[in-house]
């Protein structure tokens, strides 16, 4: 007898909100199932407590299977909350399964960066490090929780994030943000008596100032007046310094929705 949605829903997605659910759809001709299948039931029983696994006979429950978009099995999805967190087709071997779990089971540290992020989008960087700090504490190894606080970091504690910031992560999108970082922490050393003269001098040490002065806003007003009067002064440092701040922020910040326009404009 197959799955019904009332089962499904009330053995999967409301127990997940309480113990991760790892549903394998699979069908009894299927060959790679049978791979799979003595994996998962192996590693669930290891696993008691941290999550549970449940089967879907694709022949039997094909509402359920329909519903889940199920094209190819066997067909792996880990619901946490409700949600699909986590998916995978096809049999993967015991090592492989294990990364796998290890990168979607969730853990402190994930909780902590679904808290931490929105309030890093917002521009609450302090909050957002209160939560993001006891984190990497417990999870030293994490590199989004090292990154993601240097980022919250490195506006106002720039030798911090700098040194969080190294080594650059394997992904790339959190090693663009370390790289940004570290570029802020390069223009953080400037001496504004010693910028060479040009056009876009005075802007420049407006930059600087308004940097160290934590004013995020007049940093960069005075960067897209440095790109006004000298685009390409002191070796094109307003687009590399932009770019980087406007990575830090990032896309929903508030000030790179009020500026990021015109920044392009005139840098494009």
């Amino acid at each position: 007898m197959g799955t019904t949605p009332e089962e499904f829903t009330e053995q999967v997605l409301e127990a997940s909100h309480h113990t991760p659910v790892l549903v394998d759809f699979w069908a009894p001709w299927c060959g790679p199932c049978r791979v799979l299948g003595p994996i998962l039931d192996k590693l669930a029983s290891e696993c008691a407590g941290q999550w549970r696994l449940f089967k879907v006979n694709t022949d039997e429950s094909q509402e359920v299977s329909t519903s889940y978009r199920i094209r190819g099995i066997p067909a792996v999805k880990l619901f946490v909350e409700g949600a699909v967190v986590g998916e995978f087709t096809g049999a993967l071997s015991e090592p492989m399964v294990r990364r796998w779990l290890e990168e979607h089971l969730p853990t402190p540290g994930r909780a902590a960066l679904g808290e931490a992020l929105p309030l890093l989008a917002a521009g609450k960087t302090d909050q957002a490090a209160g939560i993001l700090r006891p984190a990497l504490a417990d999870e030293p190894t994490c590199d989004e929780l090292r990154i993601r606080l240097a980022q919250a970091l490195a506006l106002t504690d720039t030798q911090e994030a700098a040194e969080l910031s190294d080594p650059l992560p394997d992904d790339v999108d959190l090693s663009m943000i370390a790289k940004a970082i570290q570029t802020i922490a390069k223009f953080h050393t400037y001496d504004p008596a010693s910028l060479p003269p040009g056009r876009g001098r005075k802007h420049f040490e407006d930059v600087l100032q308004a940097l160290r002065a934590k004013d995020h806003e007049a940093v960069l007003l005075r960067l897209i007046g440095v790109l006004q009067h000298d685009r390409y002064y002191l070796s094109d440092a307003a687009r590399e310094f932009g770019i980087a701040f406007f990575t830090l922020l990032g896309t929903d910040h508030p000030l790179t929705r009020k500026h990021r326009r015109t920044f392009d404009m005139w840098l494009y």
